[in-house]
């Protein structure tokens, strides 16, 4: 071993032996007086870096651990904070293994740790609890939670309220004993970070998921809810402490309602706690901080803070400008990603779905009533903030909650009544919309407070007067919410340029031109040219673009045929200003709103549009190119500048790239490569050549942005030449910009042009092995995201990549793979099929379930896109062929049974539990009902919570598929029926539900018009409709269509038409998805001949999905799924053969006559409440009631990671193997595939079955297990003489003063005289403050109150355990100072300070009253260090 060398103050000193040094260190450490502090520390310091060499082991030491640890443990006894910090430090080196950690213990480092609470204490907890958490004692984690109390003040809380969350974790009845539930709670209106407080309620939440930490613990975070704290706060006269106290209270808030556990935890019983949220919109200095609490809550843009509601609507359009779009950010490649969604349209998004739970909720509790009442208040600003989030809530509400569910206009009746007639109408609250919810008989006092009925909200909204400021802003909440969601004006011109040679638009860029007409009623062009400006004006910023751009569409041909002097020099001044020598154009400054901006390069696209026409060697033609040239001769001067500084002197340097327009020169060349004569254009100037140059020489990433967002790589070959030009850069930033922007060019949708699509996976694929991992990383990531489209992953199969190498993530994408039939073959020939097959049923079952729970760690609170990764057995499901191979694994039959066993007692079978949750939600929509009851089952009743969320979770991807959810329906549980890239989804009646829908077109729903709106009644005559022509693709025609206008936002006097979608006036075509993913096979479009019904009649509507012919979507699901009658029976819910069973006719149980009749009595019923609007009544009101689900309990399968070895894929296999007719689907033809063609979201039609009951005796239960903890601790043991010499620091061995009323032990300590206890001293709890110093009682004479020292220790022991006690602490403070005064030897003994730290080990004494303790011991016991020097002259080694 090499030579070992410390320094220490003075000297330096080098030992060629590591035994050596160790004796040395000891022997210096170790002695008791005549070595200095700073040699202390330098020993110390030696000992550490001994420890941290490579090369050390501990044998090499000479020295067992026990020797080392009992020679440090002296120096805990000094003064010094720093010394004792240093031996924390080396103690926190040194503890490897539990072995060390027992060791510890034994020789009560914890006591010493307890003693004083310092930054190595806690930093060596943490180390404990890491090596061997379950033996980490009660005295340093009561001192942590004195330490951490509210009225103490110190640097360290935040390090020890950290240390109190991990414990939590790691060892959770040692948390909940020590009281550290009740130390966090007090703490959280104290923290200054948001994520602080994230952590402490997250480690509370972990204590509230299973039932047996949830019962010990007692924790009811119901109250943080309430707006008692917010009360406070918003009443203090501090204004500090105000916004502290909301920050904090809306931070709790959200992070409860975004967690599973939360939000079970707090809906538990009558979800008294969401109701208290709701109820404090009522409240006037509640309703800010609750409104910016559902802003959060639903990840929605917060407008600024502002009584314009313009202001508002621009801050929150989609649209916006945002810094990260500037060139030096992310430039394009971010705008695409911000605008465009996600390619996974049919994936589960874990956060979406809980999104979806929440505002189900929420709606159950009227929170839209509560906003409309917000909007109608005083407050301006308030009720901007509130209008557009009652937009943004409405628009949620329309994507992502089923409509059966929900009302199809919901909060919009009082609205419209506010605007009307300025008061609210009478409604009833949707939570008695289903009649078997388990709600009070009573909906109002749930909402209201008890006695709070019907009746009197009826009589109270009745004696509203009419308030015309509440109608006014009634009226402009209604105009707002029109505006939003609508489609965006269009982004920036570079992602608009993008898009349209990527969707091979005719006319890149090109916008409509204002009509010349609006600017002037001249036609010639002649007159127009006039009217620019371009002659008579020398200063080309005060020319009028919109006329130039009207005449360059316009006259076009005229201008390149001319030979009129006017018209030539018209179009020489415009060159002149474009020309970059000239620097008119390209010296142009970027202003904050670029349309200005924009209108000069749009015009300059369209002279150079105009002049592309022109004939060869025309003066037009001279025109272009005398432009390109100049703009060739920048390119020149940029590539051969061979530094960056160089580049900053040319015209076209970083810095006017950035702040001016010549950055859209480079949109100039893009706009001419996207047209053949555009790049002939090209070819002739050069400007290909000095591109290639350009990105062969640049390390300025602002050219290749540009370069990579303009240029047409679908046609263009030299632009194709270039980009892989761009990928041989040895700039990272280069090449990781150009991988981005294929990435956002992937999500805006290349599937249409297969070769594109090939050249783009083709690249993205090739820079997975990139040198640098940051491009790499991106490039999985672009992979990942383009395996959710079919036609992506065929793509990817062809390239053949390998992803093995990239773990998890790229053993994911060969996942995805497999759903296709030819990656299915290609892999299986590589026997990868099989490998997975095993490796999946062992352990990565188990792997998949982490991998999604690091996935929520990750990105949940910053990403409202998490979803669920693809599992092997869904996407071998995709075909015939891979599903009966799942079918028949022996491990999904395993899985199943762990389903229906459902053990979930200990951390191993709830992982189990999750892991067969996750496989079989897959393909549970093909196997038998039983496996979808057992998950509806866990969801409903299980008793840990995170199950529950799983469960519901998985629900929700067996929905994803048509036969998942016809299962789903049956059991009372609802989908949504459309995918993510629809953003106005139209409702379909299906032909189950036809019967049960409650209008008619020939029904009149009461004889007496609404009071709210008079409007004249039309008939409804289905002769006249029926012959009308189609318009918009459904029957009714224009007469159909007004009426539909005149119905669609306000309520009718009598029932609309059945099935047919109410347009509004705000309404407009929306783009319709263009790709379709895995639903071709599955989806027949045809025109709709029974009409089709919207799910919103509200001013919230911007648009319906849809194609020219506006035809729907039909799901074939014909020979899948067994017949489902409307109302559940024990034959409706058998289980099937999925390769046997067949469609059949349906038939409704109700004939049709019952059925009309049971129609009129539920109308004739709503009746009776003249002010009930019609819009409320759901699609599913008359929906059967599901089956009642019987309740099991949630088997113990022991896995085993297998050994790692090489696994195959793509790059494993030749292609001369592949046998394409070996695995031709010629078994199991009769077996349908769950093919996922919705988002994946569903939720039960009874609401309150998914949360647990309200738990009663919690505080009995936790008292009791605090109870038991302290007998174990044995605090009534202290006189045990066995039991005290273990929690002596002497040991065992060591010569001890016990506490026992025997001679044997110790001698009477007899004093002069017999006098009794100054009871009146004792008793009194109102002692000075002076009396607490210790110096105080010094020259007072001390009573002679005891006979012998047994009953001073007693008498101790019982002071220092009610110092606990908050009335009698300062009577036990001035005790202790007499017997201090009296007998002050014992507080120099050992043995006595031992049972001290015992004592304060079981009991809550504050900080005060601890450094109050510590302070009375001030001794540094010799006979501690008396006994280490002996001992090491015992054990010294050399």
């Amino acid at each position: 071993m090499s030579s070992w060398s410390y320094r220490v103050v003075g000297a330096h000193k080098t030992y060629n032996d590591p035994r050596e040094m160790m004796t040395d260190i000891l022997t210096n450490v170790t002695m008791r007086t005549g070595v200095p502090e700073p040699s202390r520390l330098s020993y110390m310091n030696a000992f550490v870096k001994l420890l941290s060499r490579k090369d050390f082991k501990y044998e090499d030491l000479g020295y067992t651990a026990y020797d080392i640890l009992y020679c440090f443990r002296p120096l805990c006894f000094l003064e010094s904070v720093r010394i004792r910090n240093s031996i924390f430090r080396a103690l926190r080196h040194f503890i490897k293994t539990e072995e060390h950690v027992d060791i510890f213990n034994k020789l009560k480092y914890d006591y010493l740790i307890a003693r004083e609470v310092t930054a190595g204490g806690l930093q060596l907890c943490r180390r404990i609890i890491v090596v061997s958490p379950q033996k980490l004692t009660h005295a340093p984690v009561r001192a942590v939670v004195a330490f951490t109390h509210p009225s103490h003040t110190d640097n360290l809380q935040s390090a020890a309220l950290a240390l109190l969350a991990e414990i939590a974790l790691l060892n959770a009845d040692l948390f909940i004993t020590c009281g550290g539930v009740s130390a966090i709670i007090r703490n959280l209106s104290c923290l200054k970070s948001p994520k602080m407080t994230e952590a402490l309620l997250g480690s509370l939440l972990y204590l509230v998921n299973k039932p047996e930490t949830r019962a010990k613990a007692g924790i009811n975070l119901q109250c943080l809810t309430g707006s008692v704290y917010m009360d406070r706060g918003l009443n203090s006269k501090n204004n500090s402490t105000t916004e502290s106290t909301v920050r904090w209270c809306t931070t709790a808030m959200v992070c409860l309602l975004r967690s599973w556990t939360g939000i079970l935890h707090l809906c538990q019983g009558k979800r008294q706690a969401i109701t208290s949220i709701v109820d404090s919109l009522y409240v006037t200095h509640l309703q800010k901080p609750i409104l910016e609490v559902l802003y959060k809550l639903f990840d929605l843009t917060q407008p600024d803070w502002t009584d314009e509601i313009t202001v508002a609507l621009e801050a929150v359009h989609p649209s916006k400008w945002s810094d990260s779009f500037r060139i030096a950010e992310g430039f394009i490649a971010a705008e695409a990603q911000s605008l465009f969604p996600h390619l996974a349209k049919t994936r589960v998004n874990l956060i979406e779905v809980h999104r979806a739970f929440v505002l189900y909720l929420f709606l159950k509790a009227n929170v839209l009533e509560a906003i409309v009442h917000v909007v109608v208040s005083d407050d301006t600003f308030l009720s901007v903030h509130a209008t557009i989030l009652l937009g943004e809530l409405l628009h949620l509400v329309h994507t992502i909650l089923p409509p059966e569910l929900i009302s199809l206009t919901p909060g919009l009746p009082n609205l419209l009544s506010y605007a009307v007639r300025g008061r609210p109408v009478n409604i009833v609250p949707q939570s008695t919309i289903f009649e078997n919810e388990e709600l009070p008989n009573n909906a109002y006092e749930e909402l209201f407070g008890p006695g709070f009925t019907m009746d009197q909200s009826l009589l109270t909204n009745s004696d509203v007067e009419p308030s015309k400021e509440a109608q006014e802003r009634a009226l402009r909440a209604v105009c707002a919410m029109s505006y939003l969601h609508k489609r965006p004006p269009g982004p920036s011109l570079y992602l608009r340029h993008l898009i349209s040679w990527i969707k091979s638009s005719e006319s890149p860029l090109s916008e409509k031109p204002q009509p010349l007409a609006k600017h002037s009623p001249l036609s010639s062009c002649d007159e127009s040219i006039k009217e620019s400006g371009v002659l008579a004006e020398r200063d080309p910023y005060t020319w009028n673009w919109d006329v130039i751009r009207a005449i360059l569409k316009r006259h076009g041909e005229t201008l390149r045929k001319t030979t009129d002097s006017n018209k030539k020099l018209f179009l020489r001044r415009l060159i002149n200003f474009l020309l970059p020598v000239t620097g008119q154009y390209g010296r142009t400054e970027l202003v904050s709103n670029r349309k200005s901006n924009n209108l000069l390069t749009l015009a300059g696209l369209d002279l150079i549009s105009m002049l592309l026409l022109a004939p060869e060697e025309s003066e037009c033609e001279k025109l272009l190119f005398e432009l390109l040239g100049g703009i060739r001769t920048q390119f020149l001067d940029l590539a051969r500048c061979s530094t960056s500084r160089s580049a900053h002197d040319c015209h076209l340097s970083p810095i006017n790239i950035s702040n001016s327009l010549c950055q859209d020169y480079f949109l100039m060349v893009g706009h001419l490569s996207t047209s053949e004569q555009g790049r002939k254009a090209l070819t002739t100037t050069g400007i290909y050549t000095q591109l290639l140059d350009l990105v062969a020489s640049t390390n300025q990433d602002c050219y290749i942005k540009l370069i990579v967002s303009t240029m047409d790589f679908a046609n263009d070959e030299q632009a194709k030449n270039i980009l892989k030009k761009i990928f041989e850069s040895k700039s990272i930033s280069c090449r990781l910009y150009a991988t981005k922007s294929l990435h956002a060019m992937m999500r805006i949708g290349v599937g249409h042009d297969r070769q594109l699509m090939s050249f783009l996976v083709g690249l993205i694929v090739d820079q997975l092995s990139d040198e640098d991992r940051n491009v790499a990383a991106v490039a999985l990531n672009a992979i990942q995201e383009a395996s959710h489209s079919k036609e992506y992953v065929e793509a990817i199969v062809e390239q053949r990549p390998c992803l093995m190498r990239h773990g998890d993530n790229g053993l994911l994408v060969l996942v995805r793979c497999l759903s296709t039939e030819e990656g299915f073959r290609r892999l299986h020939q590589a026997n990868f099929v099989t490998a997975q097959l095993a490796k999946w049923g062992t352990h990565y079952n188990y792997r998949y379930v982490n991998i999604v729970e690091g996935l929520l760690a990750s990105e949940g609170n910053q990403s409202t896109e998490v979803f669920l990764p693809p599992h092997l057995y869904q996407q071998l499901a995709s075909h015939q062929t891979g599903l009966a191979m799942v079918l028949a694994n022996d491990h999904v039959i395993k899985l199943v049974q762990v389903l229906e066993h459902g053990d979930c007692s200990t951390d191993e079978q709830i992982l189990e539990m999750k892991a067969a949750l996750y496989a079989l939600s897959g393909i549970a929509g093909v196997m038998d009902i039983n496996v979808l009851s057992s998950m509806i089952r866990i969801a409903t009743h299980c008793l840990v919570y995170s199950l529950r969320a799983v469960a519901f979770t998985a629900i929700s991807n067996v929905a994803t598929s048509v036969q998942g959810e016809e299962k789903l329906k049956s059991l009372g549980w609802y989908s949504v029926k459309h995918d993510r890239h629809e953003m106005w989804p139209l409702v379909t009646p299906t032909e189950e539900d036809t019967p049960n829908i409650i209008f008619e077109r020939n029904v009149v729903v009461r004889e007496n018009k609404s009071p709210l709106f008079d409007l004249p009644e039309e008939d409804d005559n289905l002769e006249d409709i029926d012959k009308e022509e189609f318009f918009w693709g459904v029957p009714g025609g224009r007469t159909q269509r007004i009426r539909e206008r005149r119905s669609a936002t306000l309520p009718h006097s009598t029932t609309p038409s059945s099935y047919y979608h109410n347009r509004s006036y705000s309404e407009s075509k929306a783009e319709h998805s263009d790709s379709s993913d895995y639903t071709n096979e599955h989806i027949v479009h045809y025109k709709s001949e029974s009409g089709r019904k919207s799910r919103s009649n509200s001013y919230t509507d911007s648009s319906t999905s849809g194609d020219s012919t506006y035809g729907m979507r039909h799901y074939s699901v014909s020979d899948r799924v067994p017949t489902l009658s409307p109302i559940p029976s024990a034959g409706s819910l058998t289980a099937f053969n999925p390769q046997t069973t067949k469609r059949t006719s349906l038939t409704s149980n109700f004939s049709r006559s019952s059925l009309r009749g049971s129609r009129q009595s539920i109308l004739r019923s709503l009746e009776q409440s003249s002010t009930f609007p019609l819009g409320l009544i759901t699609y599913g009101d008359l929906l059967c009631s599901p089956s009642p689900r019987q309740k099991h309990t949630l088997n113990e399968l022991q896995w085993s990671e297998t050994p790692a070895i090489e696994e195959p894929d793509f790059s494993t296999l030749e292609t001369s193997l592949i046998d394409t007719t070996s695995l031709q689907s010629n078994s199991n033809d009769g077996l349908d595939v769950p093919m996922p063609i919705y988002m994946g979201i569903c939720l039960p039609a009874q609401i309150g079955c998914l949360f647990p009951k309200e738990e009663i005796n919690l505080v009995k239960k936790h008292v009791s297990f605090i109870s038991e903890s302290l007998k174990v601790q044995g605090l009534q043991d202290l006189k045990n003489p066995s039991f005290h010499k273990e929690i002596c620091f002497l040991g065992p061995q060591g010569c001890h003063n016990m506490m026992v009323n025997t001679s044997e032990c110790e001698p009477s300590y007899l004093v002069e005289g017999d006098l009794e206890l100054d009871k009146e001293t004792l008793e009194n709890d109102s002692v000075d403050s002076s009396m607490t110093d210790v110096q105080s009682f010094v020259d007072k004479p001390m009573p002679i109150i005891f006979k012998s020292r047994i009953v001073i220790r007693n008498e101790l022991a019982r002071m220092i355990e009610q110092l606990s006690n908050p009335i009698l602490h300062k009577t036990c403070k001035q005790s202790l100072l007499q017997i201090k005064q009296a007998h002050g030897d014992l507080f120099q003994d050992i043995c006595v300070f031992s049972d001290v730290c015992h004592i304060l080990s079981t009991c809550q004494v504050r900080v005060a009253s601890r450094d109050f303790v510590n302070k009375l011991f001030d001794s540094a016991f010799d006979e501690i260090w008396h006994d280490v020097a002996v001992y090491l002259k015992e054990h010294i080694t050399y």
